[in-house]
């Protein structure tokens, strides 16, 4: 990771003068003009065909050195009554894909 902060030091002084860490946080962030998140509520067959179509695009990709995915439930992007369940599918997916390769390490704060 340390790598990664380098690399973006470095290129921010040659490329963007106006860069701001806060341009990298920013990015990622869900923001819209009404303010309120999420604007769709999945349902739970909604939610099973997707965690489906990410099994069978990972399944068709090069094995991963990590994943990283965010629960998004402190900004409610995720509803919080559905953050553990698409947690779980999403593990299970992960399990099923990796198999025994797979090393999950849980790291967030109950909100």
């Amino acid at each position: 990771m340390s790598a990664l902060v380098l690399e973006i030091k470095e290129h921010k002084d040659k490329q963007l003068e106006d860069f701001t860490f806060d341009l990298i946080h920013d990015a990622g962030m869900s923001c819209d003009d009404i303010g309120e998140l999420p604007h769709h509520i999945s349902t739970e067959t909604e939610i099973k065909d997707l965690t489906k179509c990410m099994e069978n695009t990972l399944s068709l990709l090069p094995y991963p050195l990590m994943i990283t995915v965010a629960r998004s439930s402190w900004d409610d992007y995720c509803p919080k009554y559905q953050v553990e369940n698409i947690q779980k599918l999403t593990v299970d997916v992960l399990r099923t894909v990796y198999k025994n390769k797979l090393q999950i390490q849980l790291d967030f704060e109950e909100t």
